[in-house]
């Protein structure tokens, strides 16, 4: 079996590396659209988001595999920068659209307990008598 070649394995890393920008860019993109829609997302437009955001981490990590940890980053510096801003905005979006859905998760734990409790805060109405439906239409 072939190894391939240090000059073919180092002009491939710039491509590897371009890929992934473009991957955490997709991602970052993908986390800022979910952000913007999530208070009128339904559950399926959310999901589809979820699924998305997945799909890419599974291509990162796919591409993570090519790229070995001792690529030569002082031939690429632009490129190692570039890569490391945005795999520092993919992790604040990441963390900005955590705190948004636990937010969201505990605004609608909050309208389930009153919609459980009130039931019993208010008694149930009383039938109108025959009086009282008089003295509304006398006053309409």
């Amino acid at each position: 079996m072939a190894q391939p070649s240090t000059s073919s394995f180092i002009s491939s890393i710039p491509e590897l590396l371009t890929q992934r920008l473009a991957l955490l860019g997709a991602l970052a993109d993908s986390l800022e659209e979910a952000q913007a829609t999530l208070t009128t997302a339904t559950p399926a437009k959310l999901d589809q988001h979820t699924a998305r955001q997945r799909e890419l981490c599974q291509q990162l990590c796919v591409l993570a595999s090519g790229v070995p940890d001792e690529a030569p980053a002082q031939m690429h510096s632009g490129l190692a920068n570039d890569l490391q801003a945005t795999a520092r905005r993919v992790a604040d979006l990441n963390r900005k659209y955590a705190a948004l859905l636990r937010h969201r998760r505990r605004t609608v734990d909050i309208f389930c307990r009153v919609l459980a409790s009130s039931g019993t805060t208010y008694p149930a109405p009383r039938p109108l008598s025959r009086l009282s439906l008089e003295v509304i239409r006398a006053k309409g």
